[in-house]
């Protein structure tokens, strides 16, 4: 039986819009994996931006700088992950990762409201992203997830996530005007319109207000202090009270 009232679909990204990691945490741990696995020595360089990025295409651009120019075969990548998780899973503490301002009032807010299907699209592989959320307690609000385990390019996750959820929920079938990705980054914003769907930027990652709306997304805030107030403003996106 198909469900009579209308449903929205919010993906929610994780690091800089629900919780934020200290800077300078996750590359020595990425490179230190690599290392391992791979019995090579590894440069980081400077420039490697993780924001708005899957965990695959990070240890991609890595070994690309290191000219490891072989294909990486699918056991390797889950090693390196393997390892990072239990360096993550020994490191995450109140000192290195925070959770960001009104998440959890928000989340409470929309997960209670029976329009709305709350799901993960995060660039971090699925082990690291579960790790996060439980640390924080935050898993149970989220029915699904997609994550960058084997997945280089961010932009390609909000069409996986859509068809995950259609075929996930029997009684309902999502279009991509139903949904809505909220992240911190311009990756965030452009993946979100290459599927056709909503956007809600949150300066509370590396990005400022100012820089974010040059990516024109249909929502944008400083911070999720004011969750009632966003709430609401998504609630209006879709033309709901």
């Amino acid at each position: 039986m198909i469900s009579s009232i209308n449903k929205y679909l919010l993906l929610f990204d994780i690091d800089g819009t629900l919780m934020r990691l200290s800077a300078g945490v996750a590359a020595p741990i990425f490179g230190r994996a690599i290392r391992q696995v791979l019995s090579k020595d590894i440069e980081l360089h400077s420039a490697i931006s993780f924001a708005g990025r899957t965990d695959c295409g990070i240890l991609m651009e890595i070994l690309a700088h290191n000219n490891h120019s072989m294909p990486l075969p699918k056991e390797k990548f889950i090693e390196i992950y393997d390892l990072i998780y239990q360096d993550f899973k020994n490191l995450l503490s109140s000192d290195t990762i925070q959770i960001l301002p009104g998440v959890r009032e928000l989340l409470d807010l929309l997960s209670n409201d029976e329009r709305f299907v709350l799901g993960i699209l995060t660039g971090n592989f699925e082990n690291n992203a579960k790790l996060k959320l439980e640390f924080f307690n935050l898993q149970h609000y989220f029915q699904f997830g997609v994550y960058g385990d084997f997945t280089p390019d961010r932009i390609d996750l909000p069409v996986q996530a859509l068809r995950i959820a259609n075929d996930l929920f029997d009684n309902y079938k999502f279009s991509v005007s139903q949904c809505l990705v909220l992240g911190d980054t311009g990756n965030d914003i452009e993946s979100a319109k290459s599927a056709g769907m909503h956007s809600l930027a949150v300066s509370t990652g590396v990005l400022s207000e100012e820089q974010l709306a040059q990516f024109s997304p249909d929502l944008l805030f400083e911070n999720f202090s004011d969750y009632q107030n966003v709430y609401n403003v998504i609630l209006k996106l879709f033309n709901e009270k």
